[in-house]
């Protein structure tokens, strides 16, 4: 990951990774371009993370749903309205006729 980041310029954000018998959470950004790169890691295991850490993680879980909901809802009613418009324009045609037939 740090390769990468050098070599890339590309931060790479909150990657949970296992090593040994830990569970941690890495950060790499880079500092100097194609040279240097710092990191922050946190061990999930430890306390003080853990709760910080589940706060944010059912945060972001509640922003994606919500977001999910959202487009849901959107393609739902642009669905509808579309059928809607279709259906109109089926009944009209139909009145069209009807109209049409009762004139002659």
């Amino acid at each position: 990951m740090f390769t990468y980041v050098i070599r890339e310029d590309v931060p790479v954000v909150s990657k949970d990774v296992h090593f040994d018998d830990k569970m941690l959470n890495i950060s790499i950004f880079p500092i100097k371009k194609n040279k240097m790169c710092g990191a922050i890691v946190r061990d999930l295991y430890s306390p003080e993370v853990q709760g910080e850490e589940v706060i944010t993680r059912v945060s972001e879980v509640i922003d994606k749903n919500l977001e999910m909901v959202q487009k849901i809802g959107f393609l739902l009613g642009e669905g509808a309205s579309d059928t809607e418009q279709m259906l109109n324009s089926i009944i009209e045609s139909y009145r069209k006729r009807s109209n049409t037939k009762n004139k002659t």
